[in-house]
Parts: C-alpha cells; structure tokens; sequence
C-alpha cells in the first residue's frame, strides 16, 4: 500500500510550492530471497515514511526545486541449513534534491556555472538545447 498526500502550502505569481507526504506499507507475505535467489523468504514487515516539497512553474507545470527524505525498514525471516529460523533487518534513508529548468540555467543557480571539467548540462528546452541530460 502507497500513500501520498500533497498540499498546496505557498502560491505566488510564478511558482506554486506543494508539501508531500509518502506512507509505504507491506503485508506478511512470502517472496524470494533476496539473500538467497534459490530460496523463500519471509518478508515480515515493511515501512517507508516520507516527506518533502516541490516547486511548480505555474505557467509551465516544470518542476523548479524538490526535495524529499525518505527512510523504510525492510524485516524479512528464512530458514538456514539446520531449519532455524533467521531474521534480518534493512534499513534504509534518502534524501533527494532536484532542479528544474526551461532553456539554459543562469549564472549562479544549480548546473550554471559549468561542471567540473568546464562544460555546462544543457536544460530541458523542448527539443533545441543539444545534447546533455534534461533537468
């Protein structure tokens, strides 16, 4: 089970700022190993919890900032050669930053002032930008 749950927190005349909130739920239920391919496993409990904001140009619907942290923790139990039962438990966190852009970034804003090696990272232009992965 997924659920989001996204509010309207900020508008102006260029951008609309949105809260989001992220709930994952796993039931008890049998999967393979992922430990152990050839086998089953257990996947006892699963949770993910997030939360975070987007930016929205209003006049072009483009994603301008985001940012979202995220954690989940993963049980799962199977069985080992002797038939005793093992449990192990992955946790995981992540945060995520991301910039958008329509036509090249300025100077000063995020990709703007050219990579490591000097070159830029074209933007999202609808076609005409070169080569380069879209923002």
């Amino acid at each position: 089970m997924q659920l989001a749950d996204m509010t309207i927190v900020g508008m102006d005349d260029k951008s609309v700022r949105i809260s989001i909130r992220v709930h994952q739920q796993a039931p008890r239920q049998e999967i393979k190993n992922p430990l152990d391919p050839g086998s089953a496993a257990i996947l006892e409990r699963y949770r993910g919890d997030g939360q975070g904001e987007i930016t929205i140009g209003r006049e072009t619907a483009v994603m301008l900032r985001a940012r979202l942290a995220f954690t989940a923790s993963l049980r799962l139990s199977a069985l080992d050669e002797q038939g005793h039962k093992k449990l192990v438990t992955f946790m995981a966190a992540t945060l995520m930053q991301a910039h958008g852009s329509i036509g090249a970034p300025e100077a000063g804003a995020p990709g703007g002032d050219g990579g490591a090696d000097g070159s830029t990272e074209a933007a999202a232009t609808g076609g005409d930008a070169g080569s380069g992965p879209a923002r």
